[in-house]
């Protein structure tokens, strides 16, 4: 055993360098075996590395010391191999690394359509209904690829969630790509500045857009911290005929009965399917 260790080399050092020193011999033996590999067309069987007729030396004077050098000489090969072993790997978790993104790349695009679409889907409605939410997952999957975007713009369903506190640019680019699918409307004031006239021209702004799609409206909800505004706005927009609404809510910090029957008077004019029933959160 101490014999067969003083003829390993350092190999503590293969994966920063490559100027580990092997035996030579073993390097012609190896040769010889893979060109017997080629030969074969590929073929290995056990006895390649090992020429049996060794052990066909009956006088053990001489059928010991060919078995011990052929031991050796197999210990050696094996050495270099794993030297070669090591860079190998080495270099394979180097280039696996550099090649991962062009292997996603490359498996994403042979997905389907319609899976990727459904992973759109899912991702989409992960999301956190806040400002960027609403719209952030859906832009960045239509500008990774040419493929992402042509099935991102064929899927309606991630862009049908207008948010108040989007500029007039974006909503006009959500409502033309979600085509004719139901629309989930949320005002929200939570965010704006505390400015209560700029406050009131921003949800005066999203309301005139969103009033416009009004028929497509599936959900509308009311998050804010003063109603008042909201409840101003909303009084211009009565009679609003909403056939696919399926959910109305209302979510304040603090709500005066009288606030409560002002808001109940707007809803209540508004044109609603039948069978809908209205919830307040």
């Amino acid at each position: 055993m101490d014999s067969e260790c003083s003829e390993l080399p350092d190999l503590s050092d293969v994966e920063e360098k490559v100027d580990v020193k092997v035996d030579v011999g073993a390097v012609s033996d190896l040769m010889d075996i893979l060109s017997h590999i080629k030969q074969a067309n590929g073929d290995v069987y056990d006895d390649l590395i090992h020429d049996p007729s060794e052990f066909e030396i009956h006088e053990e004077n001489f059928r010991m010391p060919a078995v011990s050098k052929s031991l050796r000489r197999l210990r050696k090969s094996r050495n270099v191999l794993r030297v070669l072993l090591r860079i190998a790997v080495s270099k394979i978790d180097v280039l696996e690394n550099n090649c991962m993104p062009y292997f996603f790349e490359k498996g994403i695009k042979a997905l389907p359509d319609e899976l990727l679409r459904h992973i759109f889907e899912v991702g989409y409605e992960d999301e956190d209904i806040n400002i960027n939410g609403c719209a952030n997952f859906s832009v960045h999957v239509s500008g990774i690829s040419r493929h992402f975007r042509r099935v991102a713009l064929g899927s309606p369903c991630i862009w049908k969630r207008l948010h108040s506190g989007m500029s007039p640019e974006l909503l006009a680019m959500l409502t033309s790509r979600s085509k004719n699918i139901g629309l989930h409307i949320r005002l929200n004031t939570w965010h704006l500045e505390e400015d209560r006239l700029l406050e009131f021209a921003r949800i005066s702004q999203f309301m005139q857009i969103a009033a416009t799609h009004c028929r497509r409206w599936e959900s509308f909800e009311l998050d804010s911290h003063r109603v008042w505004s909201a409840i101003s706005i909303l009084r211009q927009y009565s009679n609003l005929d909403l056939p696919r609404l399926s959910s109305l809510s209302l979510r304040v910090a603090y709500l005066h009965e009288q606030e409560v029957t002002k808001v109940g008077s707007i809803a209540s004019s508004w044109i609603l399917p039948r069978n809908f029933l209205q919830c307040l959160i």
